[in-house]
């Protein structure tokens, strides 16, 4: 199971970006990767059943082409410090929703920005220690840059991984 972003490293969007033809090894290696980032290029090759030269020339493709765009470590955000999650929901000018994209998610605590269809225009994944954290980054921060019209924000009250994208082979 991969799980995906669909935005670059440098925070853009990678929307316009066309798909990279994979087959079923390269779908078996961004499985595996998915489930353990940390596998070096001899456990790919042996766990996919190819030679360890045939994974590393995979891994390179598919990092040279951006369908690997980097390798993480996933946190869990309570235990990190940052116990409380909320999306808020952003009106912007429209005129300014490529420049304000990249502003937000800057914004300390700001995990996810997506240009969203609808009654408002971005919705942004904030995880911040505490309420004082939230105000700070809401009412001081996000609602100083110009072009931000007006946010409602959603207490998370739990949340569950889903499965992310599945390559069927």
């Amino acid at each position: 199971m991969a799980k995906m972003s669909s935005g670059n490293a440098a925070g853009g969007s990678s929307s316009k970006a066309a798909p990279v033809a994979l087959d079923a090894i390269d779908r078996r290696i961004l499985d595996l990767l998915s489930t353990d980032g940390r596998a070096s290029v001899r456990e790919v090759a042996e766990r996919a059943r190819i030679g360890r030269a045939t994974a590393y020339n995979r891994l390179q493709r598919l990092q040279s082409t951006g369908v690997i765009r980097g390798f993480t470590v996933v946190l869990d955000p309570r235990r990190a410090g940052a116990g409380l999650a909320v999306y808020v929901y952003i009106k912007i000018d429209q005129h300014a929703w490529r420049q304000l994209g990249g502003l937000v998610a800057e914004l300390p605590g700001v995990e996810h920005v997506a240009l969203v269809s609808g009654d408002f225009d971005l919705l942004v994944l904030v995880r911040v220690q505490d309420p004082s954290d939230l105000r700070d980054v809401v009412l001081e921060r996000l609602h100083a840059i110009e072009g931000v019209t007006a946010t409602q924000t959603t207490f998370v009250l739990d949340e569950v991984d889903g499965v992310g994208f599945v390559f069927g082979e």
